[in-house]
């Protein structure tokens, strides 16, 4: 596979694409739910598909499924900055900005003459994922820092929805009235009785319902078909100027990264895929498809490839956290655990 990769770059391909099909873990007609936004955020949407107009829902989003790909590399060989503090552990394959992260960048032994360099080839080495995914140093006193476009994008719809009725609703096994009254506070059970308060619903105590059969928007569905669609874009790595070997280098991660993800995917409560066919990665522009039957094997090839081309590769690099950040974490759990405020 690693061939196969090294050739498109070499050609000129301008991306390597995949659309796999899925359906409920469940079987066909089983309720997906998908994801929920605050506001007025409604992942329904219409979309041309073949020529047709087909009502879709988003399962799940570009960003959500960088998440899981870069998850699913955690356990390899692939070199990311970590660090340790109080009970979290973060890395640059989990930390929201990568690379630029605030957290890795309050950290002593932060490679932060990398950063103000833009030295994008150092980057590379201490976390390739973020030239994949993309990054910005969007804080920098004195003016923007270093930005990289994502290079590589994935998300999974539902095509052809139809919304499915969500019944609500909790028998409580005491006799609760709601024109009780109880007050919250910060012990075990969470509140007490009290002349004045809130309804015992508040702390989750007393039967709730919901009317029987009503259907809500933003619940459950069910689809024609789930599709991921995931595009790898050897323009946009061409961009950064690092070379075919880089590139290449790039390329096979994400094709890993996205056949580790593909097999099965537990997205969410009640909305689990699995895949009507193994992922077949398309070289656009070329004529064959092909499969990536050992992801391991090709994350395994891509290491010997990059020490072969004596490119940078730094493996794991620990941080130390900052006394100031270990501090700001210690007050946020104090204060969370207080409930003086939410996370």
């Amino acid at each position: 596979m690693l061939r196969n990769i090294q050739d498109a770059v070499t050609k000129q391909i301008p991306a390597i694409r995949a659309r796999t099909r899925f359906q409920p873990m469940g079987g066909p007609g089983d309720v997906l739910y998908p994801p929920t936004y605050s506001g007025n955020g409604d992942p329904r949407h219409d979309r041309i598909i073949d020529g047709q107009t087909e009502h879709c829902v988003l399962l799940d989003s570009v960003a959500s499924q960088a998440n899981r790909m870069e998850e699913a590399l955690l356990p390899y060989k692939i070199p990311k900055l970590e660090v340790t503090v109080g009970d979290y552990y973060v890395t640059s394959l989990t930390a929201p900005h990568r690379f630029t992260d605030v957290i890795l960048r309050s950290c002593d032994g932060y490679p932060s003459d990398v950063l103000l360099d833009r030295d994008l080839r150092e980057i590379f080495g201490y976390s390739p994922n973020s030239l994949l995914m993309g990054i910005w140093h969007s804080n920098r006193k004195g003016g923007a820092g270093v930005r990289v476009p994502r290079s590589m994008t994935s998300e999974i719809i539902g095509v052809g929805i139809a919304d499915a009725p969500h019944v609500g609703g909790r028998l409580d096994p005491l006799p609760i009235s709601s024109s009780s009254k109880v007050e919250i506070d910060d012990s075990v059970a969470g509140w007490k009785l009290a002349k004045k308060g809130v309804r015992p619903s508040a702390v989750l105590l007393g039967s709730a319902f919901s009317k029987q059969g009503q259907i809500q928007r933003g619940r459950g569905v069910t689809v024609k078909y789930a599709e991921q669609i995931t595009v790898i874009s050897l323009t946009s790595l061409r961009q950064l100027r690092l070379g075919d070997d880089v590139t290449t280098a790039l390329a096979a991660i994400e094709v890993a990264a996205a056949t580790l993800t593909s097999r099965a995917m537990w997205l969410r409560s009640r909305c689990e895929l699995l895949p009507e066919s193994t992922l077949s990665w398309e070289f656009v522009g070329g004529k064959e498809n092909i499969t990536c039957d050992n992801p391991d094997q090709l994350l395994a090839d891509v290491i010997s490839y990059v020490e072969d081309k004596r490119l940078p590769w730094h493996g794991t690099k620990t941080l130390t956290p900052s006394k100031d950040l270990v501090n700001l974490v210690a007050e946020g759990q104090a204060a969370i655990g207080s409930g003086k405020e939410n996370g």
